[in-house]
């Protein structure tokens, strides 16, 4: 019988297959000791350059006043804040304005208040005003301290009140004593101001001998209709100041109007 295979033939096979077995294991003692035991993430490198935004934002300046409460020439008088309402009585000179919040003069526009001062904003910057040394922290003159309204109201014999002078120049110098005597809010039709609603009235004070009571509308004084805060505490300053001596006050009450008249001496 003829051999298929010979000796020689398998002796070299097996020597073949040993030197392969000896080549892979030393590739296998060489990946264990030398090439890393974690994969390699390859990445692909790019030209994009990284976005990048430049932001610049916009500062507001303060500036304060100087000691004697002036600024750009102007004075701050009074200054009266209840919830969301500003007013203020500012002068240049020998000229006073009321301004109530986001009214302007000069270009100034009336942004905020505190006890004892106003902040102005122009050109992205703001201006702060303060009351005077001689003016209390709420405004009164350290002069008013000893009035007394006793007599400061009496009928003038024709249906009319006589008032006297140093009774609204305390009020119009302590804005809080009015709201102390006396509580109104503005009427509204739409976003326009109609008028102002009396809300209360302290019995014996002077709002309630000048005959206001309470759902009284003030509708004008002298003429001037109250269609703004400026323009109610514009028509106080002008009492005080003795330029308007007979004041007459239109009110609407039980829907009918009628007028209420005053003597300032």
């Amino acid at each position: 019988m003829k051999q298929i295979f010979s000796k020689k033939n398998i002796s070299n096979t097996i020597f073949i297959m040993s030197i392969i077995v000896v080549v892979k294991l030393i590739w296998l003692i060489l990946s264990i000791y030398f090439l890393p035991k974690s994969g390699v993430e390859y990445s692909e490198p790019t030209n994009i350059k990284a976005l990048y935004y430049r932001i610049k934002l916009a500062q507001i300046n303060i500036v304060q006043s100087g000691g004697d409460g002036t600024l750009n020439g102007y004075k701050l008088l009074a200054v009266y804040k209840s919830g969301n309402m500003i007013v203020a009585t500012i002068q240049k000179g020998i000229v006073s304005t009321v301004l109530s919040n986001g009214e302007s003069v000069d270009g100034f526009e009336l942004v905020s208040a505190g006890t004892n001062w106003v902040s102005f904003k122009k050109n992205n910057e703001e201006f702060k005003l303060k009351l005077d040394d001689n003016m209390s922290s709420d405004g009164t003159s350290s002069t008013q301290s000893g009035f007394q309204m006793a007599n400061a109201i009496t009928d003038n014999g024709s249906g009319g009140k006589v008032i006297e002078k140093a009774l609204v120049e305390k009020y119009t110098k302590d804005m809080n004593n009015i709201w102390q005597d006396i509580g109104i809010t503005e009427r509204m039709n739409g976003s326009v101001i109609n008028g102002f609603t009396v809300n209360f009235v302290n019995a014996g004070t002077a709002f309630d001998k000048l005959g206001l009571r309470a759902g009284d509308v003030i509708k004008s004084v002298n003429g001037e209709i109250m269609d703004s805060n400026s323009k109610a505490f514009s028509a106080f300053e002008g009492i005080a100041n003795g330029n308007t001596p007979n004041v007459t006050i239109k009110i609407e009450r039980d829907n009918k109007e009628m007028e209420l008249e005053n003597e300032i001496k």
